[in-house]
């Protein structure tokens, strides 16, 4: 049986964003969604291979990242760990955590949501009073 998470793995197979037009582009995403991270415990939902976790990690006594892809969920536990750094493979649906975050961060992700509404309710779930949410999509009328 192919189960969504195996469907991203098959995915990062082809895709790397640890080199090429989508590592440029983190520089990019760092310096703008580090202006807006808050208090001292962030969530990186679809965090992938771990790069802005690890580069956003001083900010924070402690953050998570999910991704539901084994393999990069792997990588980043390997390559981009620190102790207040904690990394699940989970989809964010079947994600529980035992406290709530100041911060969620999620690059990247809104787009492949089948019900993007239903996820940011979702997200609200997760987010302690006062918290916010630092979302990134990418521009689909961009000439890349």
């Amino acid at each position: 049986m192919i189960t969504f998470q195996t469907k991203l793995d098959k995915i990062f197979q082809r895709y790397s964003e640890e080199k090429g037009f989508e590592y440029k582009l983190l520089k990019y995403k760092l310096l703008e969604v580090s202006k807006y991270c808050a208090g001292n415990s962030a969530l990186d939902v679809g965090c992938g291979v771990g790069i802005l976790t690890r580069r956003l990690a001083h900010k924070f006594h402690f953050i998570v990242g999910i991704d539901g892809s084994s393999q990069k969920i792997q990588i980043a536990k390997r390559y981009n760990s620190a102790p207040n750094i904690e990394y699940q493979c989970v989809l964010f649906d079947d994600y529980h955590p035992k406290h709530l975050f100041r911060t969620v961060i999620m690059t990247n992700v809104l787009e492949h949501s089948q019900d993007p509404v239903k996820l940011l309710r979702q997200v609200k779930t997760r987010l302690a009073p006062g918290g916010r949410v630092i979302i990134t999509v990418p521009n689909a009328l961009a000439i890349h």
